[in-house]
């Protein structure tokens, strides 16, 4: 692996009786994506969380 990555992430929200699902894939040039995690459920929802909302700034 390079120091340089770059990951794809898919999320799908509950909704009625499905789960929520999170995909982690990478693209390599001139290959097709490949799954490299996924995580279901309240893990999938936190990560989401982690990921998509912006981290407050520490006061200084």
């Amino acid at each position: 692996m390079t120091g340089n990555d770059t990951l794809l992430i898919g999320y799908s929200k509950a909704t009625g009786s499905d789960v929520a699902i999170l995909v982690v894939g990478k693209k390599e040039p001139g290959e097709q994506t490949k799954i490299l995690n996924w995580f279901q459920g309240k893990e999938a929802e936190d990560l989401y969380d982690k990921l998509a909302n912006k981290k407050e700034e520490p006061n200084q």
